[in-house]
């Protein structure tokens, strides 16, 4: 079996992976459950009954609202409940792998939702008119303002590029889950044994309006949370389509693929931030070959003796000289300000590669063999530094010394 061959059937066997990726998950699209459509339906059903229950003079604003944040709140203990006992001990990858946070972007509308959603919780426990017990405040008060933190830290990042784990530390997560479902739950008790105690008072409309109002945002946020489109769908039929049409190959897609199914790398994280500073460490290695190339031409205008020359000639060496000296004082101010922006590079390197450490300690061995490797460049390319400069500093005043005689 000849190269060409062997690379045909590396190709066929990898679109064969995708395709079979790609039917998984259209699989699990198209299994039964909340549709957009059906959701939809539901949310016109349920506003088409909150219209039909109001009746002027009959609705207690107080009430309604008591209601509203009484069903709220139990459909969030039940909620916290499901997650705290749904939690799994997933096996996690040998290495550490991440996400960007700039993926959140494509949940802003469900996030600043959620926000809003929250603010408004927040605001009626705060102007209710009914006595509820204080501790339970308390805690509805702690795990709102908890959750609306969350939010709105998830908002930021949605506009940046931080690196996060993608896979969450199974106890951090288990001790987060049962925080929030024992604040919650000591929350709800306190709202009960106010509804219970004012559960004479209440008329039937304000309790319907109630619930049908906590129902149809309920709703609302199940189809903000309807994915109109997979972006793992979308990245792996991109590199298919790519693969098949021979833009990029094998040994790429396999990387893209790895990456868009486990998450990135270490590497990856650090890959533009080493191409930035490797970029201009190749711009300052030009400049210095630049003015060397200046400062060896300057030497190379002086004669042995400066005797033999004349009038004429000494002032035209005199202009040259002077010409070559701007362009060698050019040289360095632009090296000066390229070495100014490569220790900044330098120090975002730094920081991202801390970031890392501190979110996935597993991460530290990794990010050390990456780091020892562009400590040995860095040093290479300070030493090349030091030699160019004490290079040119003892031609630069070897010119000015012989300007002067001439």
């Amino acid at each position: 079996m000849d190269e060409n061959q062997i690379k045909y059937e590396k190709k066929k066997d990898l679109i064969e992976l995708i395709n079979s990726e790609i039917n998984l998950i259209a699989f699990e699209q198209k299994r039964p459950g909340w549709t957009a459509w059906a959701l939809l339906a539901g949310l016109f059903t349920v506003f088409w009954l909150l219209i039909n229950e109001m009746s002027p003079g009959r609705v207690n604003f107080y009430n309604v609202l008591f209601i509203f944040l009484f069903f709220s709140l139990l459909m969030e203990t039940v909620l916290a409940a499901g997650s705290l006992f749904s939690i799994k001990a997933n096996k996690e990858p040998t290495e550490p792998r991440f996400y960007l946070s700039s993926s959140y972007s494509e949940s802003r509308i469900t996030i600043l939702f959620q926000v809003i959603r929250l603010i408004t919780l927040i605001y009626i426990c705060v102007h209710l008119k009914f006595q509820v017990i204080r501790v339970s405040v308390i805690s509805f008060y702690i795990i709102f303002i908890f959750l609306l933190f969350g939010y709105v830290l998830i908002l930021i990042l949605s506009y940046l590029k931080l690196p996060q784990p993608k896979f969450a530390n199974l106890k951090i997560q288990l001790f987060t889950a049962l925080i929030i479902f024992v604040l919650l739950f000591i929350s709800t008790i306190g709202f009960t044994s106010t509804l219970i105690k004012i559960f004479g008072t209440l008329d039937s409309v304000d309790f319907r309006i109630g619930a049908l109002l906590t129902i149809m945002v309920y709703i609302l946020n199940l189809l903000l949370r309807t994915p109109q489109n997979v972006p793992l769908l979308a990245s792996l039929i991109e590199i298919r389509r790519d693969l098949f049409l021979d833009k990029i190959d094998v040994e790429f897609a396999n990387r893209q693929i790895d990456i868009a199914l486990a998450g990135l790398q270490v590497e990856d994280l650090l890959q533009e931030n080493v191409r930035e500073i490797l970029s201009y460490q190749d711009i300052i290695n030009s400049k210095l070959r630049q003015n060397i190339r200046i400062i060896e031409t300057i030497e190379n205008l002086f004669p042995a003796n400066l005797k033999d020359l004349q009038k004429k000639e000494l002032s035209d060496l005199r202009e040259t000289v002077l010409a070559l000296r701007v362009s060698s004082d050019n040289y360095f101010e632009e090296c000066g300000s390229l070495l100014d922006a490569l220790e900044c590079c330098i120090e975002k390197f730094n920081k991202r590669t801390r970031w890392i450490k501190s979110i996935d300690k597993r991460a530290k061995n990794k990010i050390n063999v990456v780091v020892e490797k562009f400590n040995i460049g860095f040093s290479e390319i300070n030493k090349q530094l030091d030699n160019v400069k004490e290079k040119v500093h003892a031609t630069v005043s070897k010119v000015q010394n012989v300007g002067k005689d001439v």
